[in-house]
C-alpha cells in the first residue's frame, strides 16, 4: 500500500506506466474527455424543452489563469567549488560530476535533470566526506571544502526542487492546461496521478533521485493532466448548473401543478432529470468530489514549500473556491428540481 511518502523503485512499474499512457493516448485521440460538456448540453437542452421555454445560446469560456512565466521564475544561485582539494580524496567522485555539470549541454538542462544532478551531487557529497574521514583527513582543507559546499547545496536544494514544480513543462500542462474533462472512469488516471504527486513530495525530502523514475512521473502529470481537468470539470458544471438553476428559480416562481397535461410535463421532467442528471452527471461528479479531496492535500503540500512563488499556492486557493462554488450549485440544482416536483406530489427517482 502505498502512502504519503512512498515512491516507486520497480522498473516494471514505469513500462507498466508507458504501455498505459499509450492505450489511454489511442483511446482519448478519438474521445478527448469530452462527456461532461456534452451530457451537461443534452441536459440543459432537454430541461428547455420539456418546460417549453426557448434555449438562448451562450458562449461559456473556461480559463484557469495559470501564473504566468514571470511570476514562476526563480533563482538558483551558483556555487565555486574546490576540484583540486577534492581530487586529494581518494575515491571521491565529486570531480567527474562536477565537470559534467560544467560542460555546455550541462548548463542547458531541464528542471528535471538538473534537480536529478543535484541530489546525486548532495548523496555524492556525503560519500566523500566520509571517505575522507576513513582516510583520517578530517582536518585538511579538502574535507573543510566538502563540509562548506555540502552546507551550500542543502540550502540550494529546495530551491532546484521548486523550479521543477513551477517550470517543468509537464507540471505546467498538468496542473493547468488540457482541453479535456473528467470522464468519471480509468482514463481520468487518479492513482497514476497521485502516485505521480507522491514521488513529487518525496523528492522534495530524500535524495538522490533516479532521473528515469522522476521523468516517468513528470510525464503521467502531463499525459493525463487530470488536475487541470479537474479544475475546468468544476469550472463548467458551476457555469452549467448555474444557468439553469436561474432557470428553474424563475419557473419555481410562478408555478403551480394546476392540471393534467402540467403534471404529466412535469413527470417528463423528473424522466430527463432520472437520465441525465442522476444517472449521468452523478457519477461523474463523485468521481470529481473524489479526486479532490485526494489530490487537494498533495498538492497543498507541495504548494507549501517557502521556495514556491506565493502565485502557485494562490491559484490553488482559487481552485479551492471554485470547488465551494461547484458544491453549492450542485446543491441548489438539486433543491430547484426537488421543488418543481413537489408541486406536482412528484420526487426524483433514480430508476
Amino acid at each position: 500500500m502505498l502512502t504519503k511518502y512512498s515512491s516507486l523503485t520497480n522498473p516494471s512499474t514505469y513500462i507498466s506506466i508507458g504501455i498505459l499512457l499509450g492505450v489511454i493516448a489511442l483511446l482519448t485521440g478519438c474521445q478527448p474527455h469530452q462527456s461532461l460538456p456534452s451530457a451537461l448540453d443534452e441536459y440543459q437542452t432537454r430541461i428547455h424543452r420539456v418546460l417549453a421555454i426557448p434555449e438562448q445560446p451562450t458562449n461559456i469560456g473556461i480559463t484557469l489563469n495559470y501564473p504566468e512565466a514571470s511570476q514562476r521564475s526563480i533563482t538558483i544561485p551558483g556555487t565555486i567549488m574546490p576540484l583540486a582539494e577534492f581530487y586529494a580524496i581518494s575515491g571521491c567522485e565529486l570531480a567527474p560530476l562536477i565537470a559534467q555539470r560544467n560542460t555546455a549541454l550541462g548548463k542547458v538542462e531541464y528542471p528535471s535533470r538538473r534537480l536529478v544532478y543535484e541530489s546525486t551531487l548532495l548523496h555524492t557529497l556525503t560519500n566523500c566526506i566520509k571517505l575522507a574521514a576513513a582516510q583520517d583527513m578530517t582536518s585538511t582543507d579538502a574535507n573543510a571544502a566538502l563540509f562548506d559546499t555540502l552546507k551550500i547545496k542543502q540550502i540550494h536544494y529546495p530551491k532546484t526542487w521548486a523550479n521543477v514544480i513551477q517550470n517543468s513543462p509537464s507540471m505546467r500542462l498538468g496542473l493547468g492546461f488540457s482541453p479535456g474533462y473528467i470522464e468519471g472512469d480509468a482514463s481520468d488516471g487518479f492513482v497514476e496521478t497521485k502516485v505521480a504527486l507522491q514521488y513529487l513530495y518525496k523528492a522534495h525530502l530524500i535524495p538522490p533521485l533516479n532521473i528515469t523514475q522522476l521523468e516517468a512521473q513528470l510525464d503521467v502529470l502531463e499525459s493525463f493532466r487530470l488536475p487541470a481537468r479537474l479544475y475546468r470539470s468544476t469550472q463548467l458544471i458551476t457555469l452549467k448548473l448555474g444557468q439553469l438553476n436561474q432557470l428553474l428559480t424563475d419557473y419555481n416562481a410562478g408555478f403551480t401543478c394546476g392540471n393534467p397535461i402540467i403534471k404529466e410535463q412535469i413527470k417528463i421532467l423528473n424522466n430527463v432529470m432520472k437520465q441525465f442528471f442522476i444517472q449521468t452527471l452523478q457519477p461523474i461528479a463523485s468521481h470529481i468530489n473524489h479526486y479532490q479531496r485526494e489530490l487537494t492535500p498533495l498538492l497543498d503540500d507541495i504548494m507549501a514549500s517557502p521556495e514556491i512563488h506565493p502565485s502557485m499556492r494562490a491559484y490553488l486557493n482559487t481552485q479551492a473556491q471554485s470547488f465551494v462554488a461547484y458544491r453549492t450549485v450542485f446543491t441548489e440544482h438539486v433543491t430547484q428540481l426537488q421543488q418543481v416536483l413537489a408541486s406536482c406530489g412528484l420526487r426524483p427517482t433514480a430508476n
